[in-house]
């Protein structure tokens, strides 16, 4: 396993601008003094100051300090407080810790200071003394004026969201380090609520990015959320165990009960983490929709991260929180939400299928879960997105031949055990044929024969229907969304055992001839296909590379290279299969629908997320 060990985040660097305004002003500061100053100074070395001469001087100097300490304080008096009550009152206790800012203010306080004294003692100092503490103070004054407008650059860089979120995230890291060397339990119960403390208030800043829309805020705040988990991970090891325990459940804002399992499963933070994900989920849902993806895409990190680790008792709390979210979704009846976070639960479930099969196994079974969940609350549709992904996970179970896949096809057989409600769920269905297909390609005759024995229950004019949709479906979605690829596309290598699906369930129907096209595969696609036969453990020595399975002529939208294509016809009005609503059809064979039918026939008509179901693993595998 490589090292992902994250390197602690520094403050973002000066820019070219502040750079280039500090280097002006000090250009003419050096040039001021060199052409004008220095002569004068050395004219004031031989020039006899009385004392009330002197007296004059320091009576300006300190009035010129006074007025610049007052700018400054004024500057911060008003711009830390206001940006503190709009973000987090942390950015006051950062602000006072800052090194810079303790710097230039002690400089100006004390540059006063020195200046008062001189003023106070100059009386009973001799000449040649005289001179040199005017010189001093003089200098001290020109230092401080040289620098306000740069310090004026850098504490308004200093109030910029994404430079906050930055330094709270390097509090963050150094609170983890400081637990990492706790010689006592003291030490570390002091580092580690410092650091859930300072999880909690980037939790609020990227709350208040998610309210303003501000977006790469909000992208800001949830990145340094998983650069922490990422840097604790590494370091959790070397953590003694149990000598954390949080005063009840305020850290947490959770219950008692809960609070005594997170000590128990050693999940402190990583629970603080998602806590603060399940606090800005409902608030990003109608807002940002990026923001709901990159929430359920960090779950899932954590999740398989954690799984990669062997730490169960944080696993745990992320699947806890996956079906939390999924919850919340569904009681806010946010549809997209609900589809990015069953994406991103079943890539979850695929990278720990080899790690934790059994894990998997409930994951399964958790999207069986609240895809009935949907049903019941009347969104039928939602349970389409469920079938497809549950078919993508038992797929991949049966090529690296899980020990779970045969319980992981028993979910997906019954996922339609409420057929009075279910049966007009078109993504049931062809989920189940396009696995079907997969499966009979691959060898897996008796997997496949328990699906058909499911499907032959479908009545025939719905299973041509199915049929049609994912012969007309494009290999991409033709939106933006998560998954890039069609859900109802299947790839060359798999169109010669979704033949034999369709001959099984159909028997000798005439093909129509957009079904012909799609059914025709070139020979060295079917070689490819026909090498998905050979034993498992050859077949991971070597997969057939990309330009293997589609052929050197590329791949159109029907999936053939453009050699074999038929000649252009004439366009024509198509005939309609036969319905309920057309019974005048034809002859009752298949003909080519007028536009590809989408993803889904309830609404809404088509995933939100897009395409891609299908086989993503093969394509992550294959590149």
């Amino acid at each position: 396993m490589k090292n992902d060990a994250p390197v602690l985040v520094t403050p973002p660097a000066p820019g070219p601008r502040f750079v280039t305004v500090w280097a002006i002003i000090s250009l003419c500061f050096i040039l001021a003094f060199t052409l004008d100053g220095i002569p004068h100074a050395a004219a004031a070395f031989d020039r006899e100051l009385s004392p009330a001469a002197a007296a004059d001087i320091f009576s300006n100097l300190s009035r010129t300090m006074g007025v610049s300490l007052s700018m400054l304080v004024a500057l911060c008096a008003l711009a830390i407080p206001l940006t503190a009550n709009v973000w987090s009152p942390k950015l006051i206790e950062i602000f006072l810790a800052d090194r810079w800012n303790m710097i230039v203010l002690g400089y100006f306080v004390l540059g006063n200071g020195v200046i008062l004294w001189n003023q106070f003692v100059v009386t009973t100092l001799a000449a040649d003394e005289v001179r040199v503490r005017v010189l001093v103070c003089l200098a001290l004054a020109l230092v401080g004026i040289s620098g306000i407008a740069p310090y004026f650059l850098y504490v308004l860089r200093f109030l910029v969201p994404r430079s906050i979120v930055h330094r709270l995230e390097r509090e963050i890291l150094l609170n983890i380090a400081q637990a990492k060397e706790a010689v006592s339990g003291e030490q570390l119960h002091e580092a580690l609520e410092a650091a859930i403390r300072n999880v909690q208030y980037l939790g609020k800043i990227t709350l208040r990015s998610i309210e303003r829309y501000d977006r790469d805020t909000a992208y800001e705040g949830l990145s340094a959320m998983r650069s922490v988990f990422d840097h604790y991970q590494v370091r959790k090891e070397f953590l003694p165990r149990g000598l954390f325990k949080p005063e009840g459940s305020e850290v947490l804002g959770l219950g008692p009960e809960l609070s005594r399992e997170v000590q128990r499963q050693h999940a402190t933070v990583e629970v603080a983490i998602l806590q603060e994900f399940n606090l800005l989920l409902p608030i990003a849902m109608p807002r940002l929709p990026e923001i709901v993806a990159k929430i359920a895409a960090l779950t899932r990190h954590m999740g398989v991260r954690t799984a990669q680790r062997g730490d169960a008792g944080a696993r745990e709390m992320a699947i806890l929180h996956f079906n939390t979210f999924l919850r919340r979704v569904l009681k806010d009846r946010q549809a997209d939400s609900f589809y990015k976070f069953v994406y991103q639960y079943r890539r979850m479930a695929e990278d720990i299928l080899e790690i934790e099969p059994e894990e998997a196994q409930r994951i399964a079974f958790y999207l069986d879960y609240y895809g009935h969940q949907a049903v019941r609350m009347g969104m039928h549709y939602l349970i389409n997105v469920v079938a497809y992904d549950l078919a993508s996970l038992c797929y991949l179970a049966y090529r690296i031949e899980s020990p779970g896949r045969e319980e992981l096809l028993t979910i997906l057989e019954r996922l339609d055990r409420d057929r009075d409600a279910l049966l007009d769920m078109p993504g049931i269905v062809k989920a189940q044929l396009i696995l079907a297909a997969k499966l009979r390609t691959r060898g897996e005759t008796e997997a496949a024969e328990r699906l058909l024995v499911e499907l032959k229950k479908v009545p025939e004019p719905k299973l041509k229907d199915a049929f049609s949709q994912i012969v007309s479906a494009q290999e991409h979605f033709w939106e933006i969304g998560d998954r890039r690829r069609h859900l109802d596309h299947i790839e060359p290598r798999y169109r010669r055992g979704f033949a034999d699906v369709r001959k099984d369930l159909l028997g000798d129907l005439p093909q129509g001839r957009q079904t012909q096209h799609f059914l025709r595969i070139p020979d060295d696609v079917l070689e490819s296909a026909l090498s998905l036969n050979a034993p498992p453990t050859a077949a991971r020595k070597r997969r057939p590379s990309r330009r293997e399975l589609t052929g050197p002529g590329g791949e159109l939208e029907s999936g053939y290279p453009d050699q074999l294509l038929p000649p252009a016809r004439p366009r024509s009005t198509p005939k309609l299969a036969p319905t309920e609503d057309h019974p005048a059809a034809s002859d009752g064979a298949e003909v080519e629908p007028a536009p590809p039918a989408s993803a889904e026939a309830e609404e809404p008509p088509e995933f939100p997320g897009g395409g891609g179901g299908g086989d993503e693993r093969d394509e992550r595998d294959d590149t």
